[in-house]
């Protein structure tokens, strides 16, 4: 495997509580990889980390080979459009004065990806890939249900083209049928994309459906790694309690 994006050894302080404690990941393009743990168990500041929201108090993040702290202003401005992230929660990060149109362009437009005249197709081919209707390029983002605002956000990020996507519990506050119809679309557009896919979220059999391979941290440490296959195997009692804590029955 090729390293897209590593972290390396990462540990994170806030003051005297240790978010995050010598953490090693790596992905790969068209992988997935897993981030799975109660609420404090640091995988929201790993996934920030490797967004490039937070630096680690020591370690590194590295991007195709580089440590990005020594990234020159044109390498940094190239991670920061290689490397998305998701939030958890969509709607709030839609500006409520922008339609959906605008939000899709705008950011291609910045980073110089179209022009201004191939806004309209630039728009449709996005809606078109999260499997929107056209009909939403005019909406506001009060007007669109929670699951359109998350595909909406996701189709902001792929309109920069990037390589690593992160869902950071991006689809936690979905309902079970709608989460499971966005699950299925992250799976599918890494497939088709050869994006790295980052899946981020409390509930660990769902992340076993995404990820092929998954860490599981508690206390802001790992405390197990593997497959799906060995992480239930795993004696650790934390595990078979995320396991038993699931909200989502089994997808297809």
């Amino acid at each position: 495997m090729t390293a897209v994006l590593s972290l390396v050894d990462a540990t994170v302080v806030h003051g005297t509580r240790i978010a995050l404690r010598g953490l090693s990941a790596t992905i790969g393009a068209g992988e997935s990889l897993g981030l799975v743990g109660r609420s404090g168990s640091g995988k929201s500041t790993a996934a920030g980390c490797l967004a490039g929201l937070l630096r680690p108090t020591s370690g590194e993040v590295v991007f195709e080979g580089r440590d990005v702290r020594r990234l020159t202003g044109a390498q940094r401005r190239v991670f920061h459009r290689a490397v998305q992230l998701v939030p958890q929660d969509c709607p709030a990060a839609l500006d409520r004065w922008t339609t959906v149109a605008e939000a899709l362009t705008e950011p291609a437009l910045v980073h110089g990806l179209i022009a201004k005249r191939d806004r309209d197709r630039h728009v449709r081919g996005l809606l078109d890939l999260v499997r929107l209707p056209a009909a939403v390029a005019d909406r506001y983002p009060d007007e669109l249900s929670g699951g359109q605002a998350q595909r909406v956000v996701l189709g902001r990020a792929l309109g920069l083209r990037p390589r690593v996507l992160i869902a950071d519990e991006s689809v936690s506050a979905l309902d079970v049928s709608t989460r499971a119809q966005v699950v299925n679309l992250m799976t599918d557009l890494r497939d088709d994309l050869g994006l790295a896919l980052v899946f981020v979220d409390h509930d660990l059999p769902l992340v076993c459906h995404v990820a092929d391979r998954l860490l599981v941290l508690h206390g802001g440490g790992e405390i197990a790694r593997g497959t799906r296959e060995e992480l239930r195997a795993s004696p650790h009692p934390a595990v078979g309690e995320l396991f038993r804590a699931s909200e989502l029955p089994p997808l297809s």
